[in-house]
């Protein structure tokens, strides 16, 4: 699965140290995830959760695009429909990671 969060607000990111693309991490195991679905982690190893995740899409506008959506809108409590999370097909990643190894 990949997830990427997608931070438009230059000051949002630097006052909570991310990049504009924020790869995300899973993990299985979190004490606090809902019936244990799984859980997103930002890079310093804090948890992704629902109320933080809804903090950054309402007030700076932020989204989440993934492959797997379900799978992240199930981690976060996000009901189906809700806005903030984005489906990318894996086949747009193999193109790019292929354009980026051509660039390198």
């Amino acid at each position: 699965m990949v997830a990427t969060l997608i931070m438009p607000n230059r000051k949002a990111r630097r006052h909570f140290k991310l990049e504009r693309f924020t790869c995300l991490g899973w993990t299985s195991y979190c004490p606090l995830a809902f019936f244990s679905l799984g859980a997103l982690l930002l890079p310093d190893g804090e948890f992704l959760d629902s109320e933080l995740f809804r903090c950054f899409r309402d007030d700076v506008g932020a989204w989440i695009e993934t492959t797997a959506p379900r799978r992240v809108r199930r981690a976060l409590g996000l009901q189906v429909g809700e806005w903030g999370v984005v489906r990318i097909d894996k086949r747009r990643l193999k193109g790019l990671a292929g354009a980026n190894a051509a660039v390198s």
